[in-house]
């Protein structure tokens, strides 16, 4: 296994003190060590993994250094067209290079490692889009040295100041070393004082109407849905689980809403994927029936709890300045309970943003239900076919 103090003070001896992306799980360990205070290194997490890929060519452009944008290889879609239309050697050839975190890996054998569902198509697929992409890769395993590593990343490097274009290192599970202190940063507790995630999801399921329809995003808030129905033994006919496509649960609620006109239609969504695609707002904004619902703790909690800018801004705020018609910040159940009955009675679009804490249990469940017999069910629920 790789020390991922290890390899940053390698890129640094290559003069590699710029980085940005999105928090993956896989990539957890070397988040947390870039986030460490008073180690020169530049580190700012982007909305989303297009971003940061802006960024870091800005940031080349001023100081002529190589830059790193990390991401889940789910992310790949979103650095594709700043790759292909910014940095490819036929526009503006610039280096770049790209630590990727691996889900639903192939191994040395061919053979896929078992992981959700919306991972194994991204996994299968990742080599061959770097591929497509002219972007050359190694990859770090976890039978790797910290010295295997360093000659990997200077080979890499050699290439990126030749080529001046990007190079990716590819990261199989488990190949970062848990980090000796992994302590809760300060920032993760930016609403500790709140309710839990989990209490607040409660809240909302109790007082919206069940029949409802629901889209809910991904990560911890769709597990903790989906118990909750398990718990109050309902069925979840009416929840769509957006499992996958990180962002975009508003506007699948708001492509439900318009379709389904004579109910309310709510989408549960989370501070990190609300601003990965925040543009979506003023489209969602537009829904006579939609209640839209931030859970807004301040972290990438799913991944690792890396801090967003969820507790420096207020998506009330944003939401309202969009167009939203009924909009509230709340931080109690009661405060929580009034915003709900508004808006189930209001009309127009309704944004309601909740102030909470992190962390979720340990012992939570993952969904039982394949994604397309969610999608059927929902479907028929709604009084269509499903097929």
């Amino acid at each position: 296994m790789l020390s991922s103090t290890v390899i940053i003070d390698v890129l640094k001896k290559e003069d590699v003190c710029f980085y940005s992306g999105v928090p993956d799980s896989l990539l957890k360990e070397f988040c947390m060590e870039l986030d460490k205070p008073d180690n020169g290194i530049n580190h700012i997490i982007a909305a989303n993994e297009g971003c940061a890929v802006g960024m870091a060519i800005g940031n080349y452009l001023v100081t002529g250094k190589i830059p790193v944008v990390y991401l889940q290889n789910s992310g790949i879609g979103n650095i594709t067209n700043p790759v292909c239309s910014l940095s490819a050697e036929e526009v503006f050839r610039i280096p770049l290079l790209f630590i990727i975190g691996w889900r639903g890996e192939i191994d040395q054998n061919g053979i896929q490692l078992a992981d959700e569902p919306q991972h194994r198509m991204q996994g299968e697929t990742t080599l061959s889009l770097l591929e497509s992409l002219r972007i050359p890769y190694s990859i770090l395993t976890p039978e790797m040295e910290d010295e295997n590593a360093e000659e990997i990343i200077s080979e890499l490097i050699t290439l990126l100041r030749h080529s001046l274009t990007p190079v990716a290192l590819v990261v199989r599970k488990n190949t970062f070393k848990k980090l000796k202190n992994n302590k809760v940063l300060p920032y993760i507790s930016a609403f500790k004082e709140h309710m839990s995630r989990e209490h607040a999801l409660e809240e909302c399921v109790t007082r919206i109407p069940y029949g409802t329809p629901v889209v809910c995003t991904t990560g911890m808030l769709s597990r903790e849905l989906f118990e909750i129905r398990e718990k109050n033994g309902v069925s979840h006919n009416y929840d769509f689980l957006n499992i996958g496509g990180m962002g975009l649960a508003s506007q699948i609620a708001y492509g439900i809403s318009v379709a389904y006109p004579n109910g309310k239609v709510i989408c549960l969504d989370g501070d990190g994927a609300c601003l990965m695609h925040m543009g979506g707002l003023t489209n969602s904004a537009d829904a006579s029936n939609l209640i839209h619902i931030i859970f807004n703790n301040g972290a990438h909690d799913s991944v690792g709890g890396q801090k967003t800018k969820g507790a420096q801004q207020s998506f009330s705020a944003i939401a309202a300045a969009c167009g939203y018609t009924d909009v509230s910040r709340v931080s109690t159940p009661d405060e929580l309970r009034s915003s709900l009955v508004q808006a189930l009675n209001g009309t127009g679009s309704s944004f309601i943003e909740i102030l909470c804490c992190t962390g979720s249990r340990a012992d939570l469940c993952r969904p039982f239900i394949s994604p397309l017999d969610n999608k059927k069910d929902f479907m028929q629920s709604l009084n269509n076919s499903g097929e």
